[in-house]
């Protein structure tokens, strides 16, 4: 793609430059978000460029530039593949690490393309700074930054100074749940910038299927009662408390389909001892093949377990499932709490206990069972649609109704 194709601008599209030190090919709920948050812009006629790093968790080399249907992706070349992972329970190391190659990425992009977009727009503290350094290096265009985590800010006040101080400068902050919105206006975010949204998922690809045949496709026991999980293999996501269960249910199939994180050795060594323990490869081929076979595996399986740790901002995997029509035991934390709603599923605390009495309610009621998974698809179909981006788009001062013209262009 030449500079002039990438900068040009017909009065009919908008253009986003998006920051992020995380993107597809890794794998999370924030990868997830921004792709899908890409392809709903393309259908509104929006530009986007992905201003990434290298993948840092995925054991992948990607393209360092890469087209998209609305753009295209510009990857930074950065060190210690691998490391974030064990990292991770630092806050200080992750955003030392993570923020320079950033930082650096974005400026040069600037002093490049300074009039190729209209708008940044910013995915975590990390990409905040970077749009911010943009900001200090002459650029004028609006930022809006997504908080996609809820960090605990009233305990943490150093921290809590310094989000202040960071999303203050912004124009305009996006957060994925109500929980997360008033973590933020708890800490003096003035509440007129900061606007909540729900996260989306695409209804014709994760849809109800019929179980049985969706057992078949992926090889499953027909009429075991079975239970997933869907996530990286992190000690905050609960994969203990998967563990616990699968070796005091060994009546329970339990299948777990998770991207790296500090407990995979320990979930791979209890696959391998436990019968009704599977740990699942992320399924290969294209997009579309690998997010149909996932779906799959919502359909398949009789509950969802969301067993987090932590307060968690947002869950797309509840998402997946209630799309699917999966019921889901979760923790009842952070933004789960909104999500996982009676039509959906059932909230416990977050202990194995809790979730062994939960899980063993739910499946011991068929009929019941039966009951949510209609109305877990019809939940899905008023809360989850792509009719939420509408809200982002508003945040970058676009038009939502008319393919992301500006209301003062029309």
């Amino acid at each position: 793609m030449t500079p002039a194709a990438r900068d040009a601008h017909p009065r009919d599209r908008r253009r986003v430059l998006m920051l992020s030190p995380f993107a597809s090919p890794n794998r999370g709920g924030v990868e997830t978000h921004i792709d899908a948050l890409i392809a709903a812009l393309a259908r509104r006629n929006t530009r986007v460029t992905l201003l990434t790093h290298q993948p840092l968790v995925a054991p992948v080399k990607a393209p360092s530039r890469e087209p998209l249907p609305n753009g295209e992706v510009i990857r930074i070349p950065w060190f210690g593949r691998g490391w974030h992972p064990r990292i991770e329970p630092y806050a200080p190391l992750v955003f030392a690490y993570l923020v320079p190659g950033l930082l650096a990425g974005a400026i040069r992009h600037r002093i490049r393309h300074s009039d190729s977009f209209d708008v940044i727009h910013a995915h975590g503290l990390a990409a905040a700074v970077a749009a911010l350094g943009m900001r200090w290096t002459g650029a004028r265009q609006p930022i809006v930054v997504s908080m996609h985590a809820i960090y605990e800010l009233r305990q943490r006040r150093v921290l809590a100074q310094a989000v202040r101080s960071l999303l203050g400068r912004a124009d305009r902050v996006l957060t994925v749940s109500e929980a997360s919105r008033q973590e933020l206006v708890a800490i003096g975010l003035d509440p007129a910038r900061v606007t909540a949204h729900q996260h989306w998922v695409d209804l014709e690809v994760f849809r109800p299927r019929s179980q049985v045949e969706a057992r078949a496709k992926l090889g499953w026991p027909e009429s075991a009662p079975t239970c997933l999980f869907v996530g990286r293999l992190l000690r905050k996501k609960g994969v203990g408390i998967v563990l616990d269960l699968a070796r005091r249910l060994p009546n329970v199939q339990f299948r777990m389909l998770g991207a790296e994180g500090d407990m995979g050795a320990e979930v791979a060594e209890a696959s391998t001892a436990s019968p009704n323990l599977t740990l699942m490869q992320d399924p290969s081929g294209p997009p579309a093949e690998r997010l149909d076979t996932i779906a799959s595996m919502y359909a398949a399986a009789d509950l969802l377990l969301v067993p987090s740790q932590y307060e968690e901002a947002a869950g797309i995997v509840v998402l997946e499932g209630s799309a699917a029509g999966t019921p889901i035991v979760a923790s009842n934390l952070g933004g789960l709490r909104e999500a996982v709603t009676p039509e959906i599923g059932r909230l416990v605390e977050p202990c194995a206990e809790a979730f062994m009495a939960g899980l063993q309610d739910m499946l011991a009621d068929g009929a019941g069972l039966t009951a949510l998974r209609e109305q877990a698809r019809a939940e899905a179909e008023r809360r989850f649609s792509e009719r939420n981006v509408d809200v982002i788009v508003q945040q970058y001062g676009f038009d939502a109704d008319n393919g992301g013209k500006s209301g003062n262009d029309a």
